[in-house]
């Protein structure tokens, strides 16, 4: 599209998911999607897809199984962020959105405080 107001949205659990659904490398998914990237969703998971493992009946059981999009507080999925993002090579100005669903609220400042950190490693390595 070429335009300075419509940018992708990578959220790097749904790549980590789909990355392992098709047999690729999340690094591979997100550095290639990096350039059109804007706007990021974070929170961590273990890129498990559901397939087989699909038949759970509350969100407790997924999560006691490191299935699907978790939502989970960063540190309790095994997404390596500070090795992923920094060095990107993604638009100016770039937005980093915390998705951390309210019974997780407990881990909140936690968790801000890391993806401030990691967006301060993401501008030290772009430069």
């Amino acid at each position: 599209v070429a335009h300075p107001h419509v940018t992708g949205t990578l959220d790097v659990s749904h790549s980590y998911l789909m990355s392992n659904f098709r047999g690729g490398r999340l690094a591979d998914a997100v550095r290639a999607f990096a350039p059109v990237t804007g706007h990021f969703h974070l929170h961590d998971s273990f890129g498990r897809p559901p397939g087989a493992l699909s038949g759970f009946y509350t969100d407790c059981e997924r999560v006691a199984f490191g299935v699907g999009d978790l939502h989970l507080p960063f540190g309790w999925g095994d997404i390596p962020f500070e090795a992923l993002l920094p060095g990107l090579s993604v638009l100016p100005g770039s937005v980093l959105i915390v998705e951390l669903p309210e019974r997780y609220w407990s881990e909140l400042e936690r968790c801000a405080a890391f993806a401030r950190e990691l967006m301060e490693k993401m501008n030290a390595a772009a430069g």
